[in-house]
């Protein structure tokens, strides 16, 4: 008897215990469930209804679902955030097999063959049913490289599981292989790559070892890697940086930057690409601010003072375009200082009272702001913007120009004296 009740306590306690790590495996709280699935992540709402639901069951109930959320792809953006791929890599493990064949389908991701005679004949159809479309136009556009949803969505989602989704790696890379894949595809599959820790087969692609891959792609895929592998490949891409062209790989230049002080050997290849005068500074020197390291910031010192200001000025233009109280107190402040202008120099009134323009104009555009905000035709409450500052700016030299010149006996100011 002591045995048995032994026996029953113990099943009470293992019960307990897998409730537990089955809870731990799903996401209990609704709310928590609507930020993580929200209402625009997929264009069916019964898609959506059911990630909702898969994020509530343990993991071994979710993989039931498989099957209906891999048909849940194809009515979803190619956003990563879509319902069912966010449901899909709650999953893992399980539904990698499912992934891995539709993508051994290359229906799913080849481009149409309008050479191929069922293509024209469908094409034949659907331009008697709608006479009215461009032949043209609609040939251009079904014929360009662009993959279906369940595809796309499939690669997402294998970049979203990482390290889980290693089954898929051989997959992905003869996917990358053939010549006729969808860019947007290949791209994605490098990166899902780099999340996979794949980065043997990275690291050709970036000595372009593999023809038929954008040997910047390669990069891209080990900036997602975990920082400790892609450390690993830091003297590759350091040869990479040095190209016959003179060109380096823009990509390289990030993916160095994104690994932090790891790179610190690659610092004197990047301040010598960010003292050069073309585009490439910019590049190097936001890979140098990644580093981190006191040579890095040394070497950027010119390069982080010009950043915060273009940020400034990128600051105050949002406000500008979206605050309607930050117009109002521009135009406010414009007002005063015509003003006070004018009281100063009262025989400057034209070229001190010019502000009263702008301060008028910004007022305005508050107004503008408001009622685009609130329905307006356009939406655009930037539109007006770049005249207002033009005429700002204009009218702020017309004030300090009315301020420094000097008086001149003559000019009709009462207060000055006689001659």
């Amino acid at each position: 008897m002591h045995l048995k009740k032994l026996g029953f306590v113990n099943l009470i306690l293992f019960s307990s215990a897998l409730i537990m790590v089955q809870k731990t495996h799903s996401v209990t709280s609704s709310k928590d469930i609507e930020k993580i699935i929200p209402e625009q992540s997929n264009t069916s709402p019964e898609c959506i209804a059911l990630s909702r639901r898969v994020l509530e069951m343990d993991k071994f109930e979710a993989a039931k679902n498989i099957p209906q959320l891999m048909k849940c792809l194809e009515s979803e953006s190619y956003l990563g955030n879509g319902a069912a791929k966010t449901a899909l890599a709650f999953i893992g493990k399980p539904a990698v097999p499912t992934i891995v064949e539709t993508l051994n389908d290359l229906n799913n991701y080849k481009s149409m063959d309008l050479n191929d005679p069922k293509t024209k004949e469908a094409v034949e159809q659907v331009l008697k049913k709608f006479p009215d479309i461009n032949r043209e136009a609609y040939l251009k556009q079904i014929a360009r490289k662009e993959p279906n949803a369940k595809a796309l969505g499939s690669i997402l989602t294998l970049e979203r599981m990482g390290p889980d989704a290693k089954e898929a790696a051989s997959t992905l890379i003869k996917i990358l292989q053939i010549k006729d894949t969808p860019d947007e595809i290949k791209l994605h599959a490098v990166r899902a790559l780099g999340r996979m820790g794949e980065i043997k087969f990275l690291l050709q692609v970036v000595q372009g070892q593999e023809p038929n891959i954008d040997p910047s792609w390669g990069a891209g895929g080990i900036e997602t890697a975990d920082p400790s592998v892609a450390a690993t490949t830091i003297p590759t891409l350091r040869k990479a940086l040095k190209r016959p062209d003179g060109k380096p790989n823009v990509s390289v230049i990030s993916a160095l930057g994104k690994m932090g002080s790891a790179a610190s050997s690659a610092v004197p290849d990047l301040i010598e690409l960010y003292k050069r005068s073309d585009g490439y500074a910019s590049y190097a020197g936001e890979a140098l601010l990644g580093i981190g390291t006191e040579e890095a910031l040394k070497a950027t010192k010119s390069y982080r003072i010009k950043k915060g200001t273009y940020r400034s000025y990128l600051d105050i233009r949002l406000n500008a375009a979206l605050n309607s109280d930050f117009n109002i107190f521009t135009g406010l402040v414009l007002g005063v200082m015509a003003f006070i202008g004018i009281r100063i120099r009262p025989h400057r009134k034209i070229l001190c009272g010019a502000l009263f323009l702008p301060a008028v104009a910004w007022v305005i555009n508050a107004l503008w702001i408001v009622y685009c905000i609130k329905g307006g035709p356009t939406g655009r409450t930037d539109i007006f913007l770049p005249l207002i500052t033009i005429i700002t700016l204009l009218a702020i030299v017309s004030w300090t120009v009315g301020l420094i010149l000097p008086q001149q006996n003559g000019t009709g100011d009462k207060n000055l004296p006689n001659a």
